[in-house]
């Protein structure tokens, strides 16, 4: 069973409003390397279509990969994720697979 809870696309930004740390993923399919990371910024842009920034620093391992592959995945962690959240930030993709 899942412990993500689906929210349909035009909702989504109601997540994001309040200013919440996110999770972001990435991946380059070429090298099979794959990240999360905790990011404090980021916010809606638009409603139709739906968009999102968020701030990634240029030395990361994330920003890497996403530029390679042009795509990330946004995950709204809930109290529950408390400790992930904080673990996924603490330690460097580069360093350890953290997925």
């Amino acid at each position: 069973m899942s412990q993500f809870i689906p929210v349909e696309l035009h909702h989504a930004s109601r997540l994001l409003n309040h200013g919440p740390t996110v999770m972001i993923t990435s991946f380059d399919e070429q090298s099979s390397g794959r990240n999360i990371m905790a990011a404090a910024w980021s916010m809606p842009v638009e409603f139709e279509p739906p968009r999102v920034a968020i701030v990634v620093d240029k030395s990361t391992w994330t920003r890497e990969l996403i530029e390679r592959n042009g795509k990330f995945g946004i995950v709204i962690p809930g109290v529950a994720a408390t400790n992930w959240t904080w673990a996924v930030g603490s330690v460097s993709g580069r360093e350890e697979d953290k997925i």
